[in-house]
């Protein structure tokens, strides 16, 4: 980790954490495309001895997305109090507006207009059947899952309609908005006491309480279920303890954390969870031990790529274009190139167009698009100076 003392206005940065959001995003996109190919009948991925991880990928994708960001944006957050003596609310959503909406906003005028158009006119794209029929849903009746999508609810669009095509993995980016809309709040007006109250309350008791109550309250437990499945901001809460540890606690987390064999044992945990069901807490609570032990500059065998760390800073945008790259790249692999649906050249298409289209689009996002929010998210907006320096 590198950092400066708290009256220092030098660049924090976590090496590490790009890294990680890379492997998040190439995750999502690999589980996508294996369960495509599964639900079509094609021979992939879900009929090998990987299938119990691929399955589950996804959401472990996700999950690591969500307590990278509590851990990130809460120590930000933490430095900027200590510093300052306060938190700058209007900086801090104006730096989320700047960084998040511009590609958000593209992906919803892909998914509600653009996609539709092109499913309709393109002759190779009309192949593509399940993607058609969740197309032809959505136009019976756009506006109510437009309308929960402009006010930042896709994860509710998610829950009370079909998957919109191109943008159902934006209910992750809602999480996130609907999260960090109340989180800087309670920690500008909360004692630290009462933040980390809030912190375990959130990652511990809030995922649990449906088991809790299973016993006393059937449909109170049930609603409760909804609500965490809606809503996990628990893993977001426990990213936000690992970074409460470390700033408090940081002689005591460094002696502990850069142990050769703490880091060890809990990877080969990390690695033995991705291929079993196991409840969210304590996979993210692994996964926070794993970040802190990241980033941490004490061993030599740690996660530091510089590839991956290039595609970790574009992770954003291969996230959200990759669901529009693989429509794509599916019609264009079944109709124009007409590649038998079994053996290898089939696949080696399917995740060459897909992983590949995705690291082209999101390139070029962040050169065309995402890249001048960024300055000015950064020339006019930063508190606490963060990652890479440029």
């Amino acid at each position: 980790m590198t950092q400066d003392s708290p009256a220092s206005s030098k660049r924090l940065f976590f090496p590490g954490l790009d890294e990680l959001r890379a492997l998040a995003a190439l995750s999502v996109a690999v589980h996508h495309v294996a369960l495509y190919q599964n639900r079509d009948g094609i021979p992939g991925l879900y009929r090998t001895f990987v299938a119990p991880c691929v399955s589950r990928l996804g959401a472990n994708g996700v999950s690591l997305f969500f307590v990278l960001s509590g851990f990130l944006i809460t120590y930000l957050l933490l430095t900027e109090k200590q510093r300052f003596g306060t938190i700058h609310l209007a900086r801090f959503y104006m730096r989320r507006v700047l960084r998040i909406w511009p590609l958000y906003f593209l992906v919803v005028v892909l998914s509600f207009l653009i996609l539709p158009i092109l499913a309709k006119s393109c002759g190779w794209l009309q192949g593509e059947r399940h993607y058609n029929l969740l197309i032809t849903d959505l136009a019976s009746n756009p506006w109510p899952r437009a309308l929960l999508f402009v006010f930042f609810l896709p994860n509710l669009a998610l829950r009370v309609g079909k998957p919109v095509v191109g943008g159902a993995q934006a209910w992750s980016v809602g999480v996130e908005e609907q999260f960090y809309a109340v989180w800087p709040l309670l920690m500008k007006f909360l004692s630290a006491r009462g933040v980390l109250f809030c912190f375990l309350f959130l990652g511990f008791v809030y995922p649990l309480s449906p088991s809790l109550l299973g016993k006393v309250s059937t449909p109170l437990a049930s609603g409760l279920d909804y609500l965490v499945k809606l809503f996990p901001v628990h893993l977001m809460a426990l990213g936000a303890c690992a970074a409460h540890l470390l700033f408090f606690h940081e002689s005591q987390v460094r002696r502990l954390i850069r142990s050769r064999v703490v880091f060890g044992i809990n990877t080969l945990v990390l690695l033995y969870l991705l291929w079993i069901e196991v409840s969210s807490v304590i996979f993210g609570a692994v996964v926070a031990i794993e970040i802190l032990c990241v980033v941490q500059e004490g061993f030599r065998f740690n996660l530091r790529s510089k590839r991956l760390a290039k595609l970790g800073t574009i992770s954003y945008g291969f996230y959200m274009l990759h669901p529009t790259i693989m429509f794509l790249s599916f019609g264009f692999i079944n109709s124009v190139l007409n590649v038998p649906r079994s053996g290898f050249l089939y696949q080696a298409l399917s995740y060459g167009f897909v992983i590949g289209g995705s690291l082209i689009a999101s390139q070029l996002s962040y050169i065309w698009l995402e890249r001048h929010f960024v300055r000015k998210k950064d020339r006019f907006y930063s508190v606490v100076p963060s990652g890479r320096d440029s």
